[in-house]
């Protein structure tokens, strides 16, 4: 749900995960003992970054239609 209204995530650096992120574009990765640094990167970033309506376009093939019409694509 952040994803699509274009926040960007912080998630473990896991398997289960690794297809979601884009390292810096919509989101970041941590390690175990990294959190906390990882959200001061976020806080402390300098403005130049996507904006929001940018990482809400980029995420855009994580909505749920996008993925309703991939399975339906296959099923087909």
């Amino acid at each position: 749900e952040a994803m699509g209204t274009g926040l960007r995530v912080i998630l473990p650096k896991k398997d289960s995960v690794s297809h979601l992120l884009e390292e810096g574009v919509n989101g970041y990765y941590f390690y175990d003992n990294e959190f906390d640094s990882k959200l001061e990167q976020i806080f402390t970033q300098n403005q130049n970054e996507r904006s929001r309506e940018e990482v809400v376009a980029f995420n855009a093939k994580f909505s749920y239609s996008t993925l309703v019409d991939k399975i339906l694509n296959l099923v087909r």
